[in-house]
């Protein structure tokens, strides 16, 4: 049957399919099988649409799905399991999202050095002026991320107000040119702006 689509209709036909499908096997299994608050894992949590589905569906009270939903998650899961069954104390950081390593200042410079690469001091104000000035910056702070998704700490940064960026930045990144990207405001000002979280569709003022 796809074979007979154009490709947009194909994607929007088997999203379709998919959602419907996934309904249905979780309105089952929720008679007598997961708890109203269930935690999802594994790859297919990260298609937003159907989570948001889910989300919206009343079939659960609460549902969570960890940012590191994919394969790089089950290490995760299993320490945390294996703590729970030892009976012993569970504490997670404020973000999950952020547990990778930490590099300090002088590490960095190091590893500068040891290419030989230009550098200067921290200046938001210069990263600022270079977004304004229609300059790609890569950004690199704090803890790495976990997961297949960029959350703010090993990102581009462009500047929105062209429209061309977005396919600039997937040929930079040598993706598919209709890849998304996630857009970036100040944290007081999130609320104002946007609805949901990651692993969410989100409306935008």
């Amino acid at each position: 049957l796809c074979d007979m689509m154009s490709p947009e209709d194909a994607a929007y036909y088997l999203q379709r399919t998919f959602e419907d499908g996934m309904l249905d096997l979780l309105k089952s299994l929720r008679k007598g099988h997961l708890d109203k608050n269930t935690c999802f894992a594994g790859g297919v949590f990260l298609n937003v649409l159907g989570n948001t589905l889910i989300k919206e569906s009343g079939i659960f009270e609460d549902i969570h799905i960890p940012p590191f939903t994919d394969d790089s998650g089950v290490h995760f899961g299993a320490a945390i399991w294996g703590c729970y069954e030892n009976e012993e104390d569970i504490s997670l950081p404020d973000n999950l999202a952020l547990l990778g390593r930490d590099f300090h200042n002088d590490e960095i410079v190091q590893y500068l050095d040891m290419f030989d690469l230009c550098y200067r001091d921290y200046d938001i104000d210069i990263v600022a002026d270079l977004i304004k000035d229609n300059k790609i910056v890569a950004w690199f702070e704090g803890e790495s991320e976990i997961g297949p998704r960029a959350l703010g700490h090993r990102s581009l940064l462009a500047n929105p107000t062209y429209e061309y960026n977005w396919e600039r930045l997937n040929l930079l990144k040598t993706r598919e040119k209709w890849r998304p990207f996630a857009p970036a405001v100040l944290l007081d000002d999130l609320n104002r702006y946007f609805e949901g979280c990651l692993l969410y569709t989100s409306d935008a003022a």
